[in-house]
């Protein structure tokens, strides 16, 4: 494995480098389209000496990229380096876990685990997928909405992200895989630790470190507590996990890799969907207009939810690292080194997305990298769009005059790989009465 050292060393040699301001300042500073032309600017791909990797900005690159066996999803290696002073012993439970992963898995053994997820999740009828969402959505917005309203301010004003965005996507999760509601709030706060470090947002050291691992450990038990009681029922429940199990029986996967395919949906099904919501909550007070949001069907609003995500990824970046020499752009890429994929250009390439600077609501075959690209694409996309555009159409038409107070608005770039918000105030204007806000999201 080389050394950063040594990728320093050929990193001088390279003739498109990018040095201060970093990649996450840019991101910080700029707005998308401005971070996305600021990174365009230095071509196809380049490399960044900061953090000793290459940026691809090209959406042909990136899927050429994907496709190259030779690049490798598993990604420890680039991780351990990136923690020099840390103990690896104080992460004894965390990589165990992680590096069964689907997401850190290629070939066969991706594709199996994949399978195993897909399956228990296409055994829903649709109809069962929106009842459950539906009621999620039903019983949050009435208790946001009915609290708002009891207040004796004025002007009626949430706080989407710490009351919606946040709390929504845990909920749903939490339904589909039957976890009691009383268990509910620890595990949750393990999958933000687990994400805060994964993703980069939390400083490298010996008591992170631990913290990590004890969340991991924690994770891991909860699971196999759950699947004991599963088993011991007899399966014949309809949660997600029951199916997970009984697909995983079907494919001859051990406990300990279900367990960390669960683990892998519920960490990254709770954060990065908060983070879209508020990402696509902002780009539909940009974008649409109060009339159009009355208007727009279900199958409308899943267009309009796309888009948000194409024009404002959440997950900012991806990679890939290097297990052959290869080439790339004709570019030497050694063994070792990793590509990051930057979401926000691929998806305004010109190449792919016709006038890719506007927002489109009604744009055609949407295939953007907003959720990873082939075969590596978010196993749950489909659910944490329905999702998002269910919440969105009840939402404004419970408040058909809602308006976002931008002043209030605090972007959260916590990691290089993602970004969420911390706040967006909203006045709910012309609401209903609590008394009305319920029915179904349809």
């Amino acid at each position: 494995m080389k050394s950063l050292a040594n990728k320093e060393s050929a990193a001088a040699q390279k003739k498109t480098t990018i040095s201060k301001p970093g990649l996450l300042y840019l991101k910080k500073s700029l707005d998308q389209k401005s971070f996305s032309d600021a990174l365009k600017a230095r071509g196809q791909l380049f490399w960044n000496k900061s953090g000793c990797f290459w940026v691809v900005t090209g959406y042909k690159l990136a899927a050429e990229c994907m496709r190259n066996p030779k690049l490798s999803a598993d990604r420890r290696g680039f991780f351990v380096e990136r923690m020099p002073e840390v103990d690896l012993k104080n992460l004894q439970n965390f990589f165990p876990l992680v590096s069964q992963m689907m997401v850190m898995q290629d070939g066969k053994q991706h594709k199996k685990r994949r399978k195993i997820a897909a399956m228990a999740m296409q055994s829903y009828k649709r109809d069962e997928l929106l009842l459950l969402m539906g009621k999620a959505i039903d019983l949050l917005l009435q208790r946001v909405f009915s609290e708002a309203w009891a207040k004796p301010d004025p002007v009626a004003t949430i706080d989407f992200v710490p009351q919606i965005a946040n709390i929504l996507p845990a909920a749903i999760l939490a339904e589909f895989f039957g976890i009691p509601a009383s268990e509910r709030e620890e595990l949750f706060a393990h999958a933000n630790v687990m994400t805060a470090f994964f993703g980069g947002a939390a400083a490298y050291t010996n008591d992170t470190a631990k913290a990590v691992d004890k969340c991991a450990r924690q994770m891991h038990l909860y699971f196999k507590k759950l699947i004991s009681q599963r088993r011991k029922a007899g399966l014949r429940a309809e949660d997600l996990l029951s199916k997970m199990i009984l697909s995983a029986d079907e494919h001859g996967m051990d406990q300990n890799t279900l367990i960390s395919q669960v683990t892998m949906m519920f960490v990254a099904g709770v954060v990065t969907t908060n983070d879209q919501i508020a990402h696509n909550l902002l780009s539909i007070f940009r974008y649409t207009s109060a009339a159009e949001r009355q208007q727009f069907n279900l199958r409308q609003w899943l267009a309009v939810v796309d888009e948000a995500t194409r024009v404002d990824p959440a997950v900012t970046f991806s990679f890939r690292c290097a297990t052959e020499k290869i080439e790339v752009a004709g570019q030497a890429i050694n063994p070792g080194e990793t590509i990051f994929f930057a979401h926000h250009p691929i998806n305004r390439d010109a190449e792919v997305f016709s006038s890719p600077d506007r927002f489109d609501g009604e744009r055609k075959n949407n295939k953007h990298m907003g959720f990873g690209l082939g075969a590596h694409r978010c196993v749950g996309a489909g659910p944490a769009n329905m999702q998002m555009a269910m919440l969105f159409k009840r939402f404004f038409r419970l408040a058909p005059d809602a308006k976002v107070v931008e002043a209030g608005v605090m972007r959260d770039h916590y990691s290089l790989s993602f970004s969420g918000c911390k706040s967006i105030p909203v006045v709910l204007g012309g609401s209903l009465p609590p008394e009305e806000v319920g029915g179904v999201c349809l």
